[in-house]
């Protein structure tokens, strides 16, 4: 290598170093440019956000090629997981100012992870939806909205952080 390049450029490229490096970068970008692109939209936390969040969603699902059917489930699971979020931070007391939702979708081959997060300061959704079982009686208004977030979504996680709700959601679709 040193012949062609000289010594210090050779040397370079000579090193398996060097190579595993420049390999592993140019994977990387190749990965990047070949995966779905997440989405992001920022909202208040408030019902008014809905038919953004709706558009939102059902905009990713045509992106996605999903049918009418998972469509549906995924914008249900949008629409539920923020009825949870609201119905939490409205348990706090009443706020002069709404605090900001941001949602990011990240795509996947047969499913899209919706994550949430806002500032609210109640209960773990998780735990919540631990207690739900199929043969609970009549639910009541309380839990609706946990039960069909418990029925559109395939997994939900909720953790906290210093009064930050991140609730991940991740809906099935079809291929």
């Amino acid at each position: 290598m040193s012949d062609l390049f000289g010594d210090e450029i050779g040397g370079l490229i000579g090193n398996g170093v060097t190579i595993d490096a420049g390999v592993a970068i140019v994977m990387t970008l190749l990965l990047e440019a070949m995966s779905s692109r997440r989405s992001r939209l920022e909202v208040t936390l408030d019902m008014a956000s809905l038919p953004a969040i709706d558009d939102f969603l059902a905009a990713l699902a045509i992106r996605r090629g999903w049918d009418d059917a998972s469509t549906l489930r995924l914008r249900s699971a949008g629409e539920e997981t923020l009825a949870t979020l609201l119905g939490q931070e409205d348990e706090g007391g009443e706020q002069p100012e709404r605090p900001r939702l941001v949602i990011v979708a990240r795509p996947q081959t047969a499913m899209v992870e919706l994550e949430f997060v806002a500032t609210t300061r109640q209960e773990n959704i998780e735990d919540q939806l631990a207690y739900l079982t199929d043969e609970a009686p009549i639910p009541t208004a309380d839990d609706l909205s946990l039960r069909l977030l418990w029925y559109h979504a395939s997994a939900v996680r909720h953790q906290k952080f210093h009064g930050a709700d991140i609730v991940t959601v991740q809906v099935d679709g079809n291929a």
